[in-house]
């Protein structure tokens, strides 16, 4: 919108409004100026629509008093921003007559004086350019602001230069994340809730509907959008900004958003190598075989940088990829990272040094995402990785017989009470002790460990057991009574059997195995 102030900053044109000729100063001044326009006519306004600089040298006016109020109240009434008349030696008047200053102030018509040697031309002219710039303005703003944005992208930090050319341009504070809700690039993020986003998104994820969100935070207004490349979720953009949003600013954000998914798409397919060094990170904490220089090396190439403490999560694939997205966002902010793998129907998450108490909010997670089974390890040392898995595997297990949704190992009360006998040292000298007879060479050749593990974990049956090893009942039973030969447990005596299931379960869910095996 250009304003009579704009019109009267000018450059050139020497153009003056009078003090108390029209109305107060300040709301003249702010008046919308939509064209300009010369007349000579008595009446012209049958020709005007308002919001005209009117131009005249006053010819054959300004005579009579009663004739010029008159004229200046038709001015008004018809909407025109302000009367300009230009006066000289050479025109009509040489300087502005009583009888118009006066009428303009009766009628509250802002009255310019126009120098002699400004050409009324000159000043349409003028007005007319300041109209187009004003008109074209926002065009060349927002193309300028693409292109600098596109030169951004193109930039070794292409997501980082993207929002940091938003906050220029427009003042946004915005926040991209991955696929996986963690921070991708960020400028100005410490004004936003990162919190309240994710459980947005996560509350989105779950939908099966296409979604973006806009909402008002305080004094802020805030969208977040998912960044897809071919129907795929690869991030989720948050940009907020206070106050409301213009058309402009709708227009960077999305100028902004097609650059983004460009640089997300490559940033997945550059990063699949880095991907594939994650999952084997992941694989390389949970076996048992692999040496601690291993995993580290493992760790570091992945650039996942030194772990302190592992807990792992076991529960059934998840087909649906945006619970899977959401699940994995949600326990993002329970742990400095997430990893996790997918294989024979099930899945196993890895959270890396977990905040205390994350198995209650990780159970929360759970049941918001619909997930029907799952259990939880307690957490461990990297190096005990093993450990972990075979412990969330146990208590999913446990979770999906018993039929209740989330099951974490260190809740039930058996494990609480294996926890509390001694130490860690004196539970693996009682494991070792029970079992070292079934580690020789010949008691590995026919499975005895294997079928003490499978007859306690049935139960005590036996018909059970042989099924899930896969052998003849017979077998099994030839085996167990073997067991009792080599430990002085008969496997099918209570007592001794809760021995013997004591040791099983020290030695799967909580201790080294080398330390058992001797």
């Amino acid at each position: 919108m250009i304003t009579l102030r704009d019109v009267l900053a000018l450059p050139c044109l020497g153009l003056d409004l009078l003090e108390g000729a029209g109305g107060e100063t300040t709301d003249a001044l702010g008046r919308e100026v939509r064209w300009a326009h010369v007349s000579e006519l008595e009446d012209p306004t049958p020709w005007l629509l308002g919001g005209e600089l009117l131009l005249s040298t006053g010819l054959n006016r300004f005579e009579d008093a009663a004739q010029t109020l008159a004229y200046c109240e038709r001015l008004t009434r018809v909407g025109v921003a302000a009367l300009g008349v230009s006066t000289g030696a050479s025109l009509p008047h040489p300087e502005l007559p009583a009888v118009l200053l006066a009428g303009c102030a009766a009628a509250g018509l802002p009255l310019v004086h126009v120098p002699e040697d400004t050409g009324l031309q000159s000043i349409i002219q003028a007005v007319s350019d300041a109209l187009n710039a004003e008109h074209t303005e926002p065009m060349r703003r927002a193309l300028l602001a693409q292109r600098n944005l596109a030169e951004a992208a193109a930039q070794v930090k292409g997501p980082d230069a993207v929002l940091a050319g938003l906050a220029e341009t427009s003042g946004m504070h915005s926040v991209l994340f991955d696929s996986e809700m963690r921070v991708v690039a960020e400028w100005g993020s410490a004004a936003l809730d990162l919190a309240e986003v994710r459980r947005t998104v996560r509350a989105r994820l779950l939908g099966s509907s296409p979604w973006s969100v806009a909402m008002d935070a305080g004094t802020w207004t805030m969208t977040i959008v998912p960044v897809l490349t071919a129907g795929t979720v690869r991030g989720v953009l948050v940009v907020a900004k206070p106050g409301a949003w213009t058309e402009y600013d709708r227009s960077l954000r999305s100028m902004a958003h097609s650059l983004l998914a460009v640089l997300l798409e490559l940033r997945y397919r550059a990063g699949q190598r880095r991907w594939v060094a994650r999952a084997q990170a992941f694989d390389a904490l949970l076996d048992d075989r692999k040496e601690a220089s291993e995993v580290e090396e493992r760790l570091v190439r992945a650039e996942l940088g030194w772990v302190t403490r592992l807990q792992v999560i076991t529960m059934p694939a998840l087909e649906n990829p945006g619970r899977r997205a959401a699940f994995v966002a949600g326990l993002q902010e329970l742990a400095a990272d997430v990893l996790f793998r997918s294989a024979g129907g099930m899945t196993q998450m890895g959270l890396l040094d977990p905040d205390d108490g994350a198995e209650k909010r990780a159970e929360t997670l759970a049941a918001e995402c619909g997930i029907a089974r799952a259990g939880m390890s307690r957490p461990v040392h990297p190096a005990e990785g093993h450990v972990a898995l075979r412990q969330a595997d146990r208590a999913y297990h446990v979770a999906d017989t018993r039929g209740v949704p989330f099951v974490v190992l260190e809740r039930l009360g058996g494990y609480r009470a294996l926890l509390s006998l001694g130490s860690g040292a004196d539970r693996q000298e009682y494991a070792h002790q029970v079992l070292s007879p079934l580690m020789t060479p010949e008691a590995r050749g026919t499975d005895l460990y294997g079928t003490l593990r499978a007859y306690v974990r049935s139960g005590g049956n036996t018909e059970v057991a042989a099924a899930r090893l896969g052998v003849h009942r017979h077998t099994a039973r030839a085996r167990l009574r073997r067991v009792a030969e080599l430990t002085g447990l008969d496997p099918t005596r209570a007592m001794d059997l809760f021995e013997l299931w004591l040791a099983v379960e020290i030695r799967e869910l909580f201790e080294e195995r080398e330390a058992v095996d001797g």
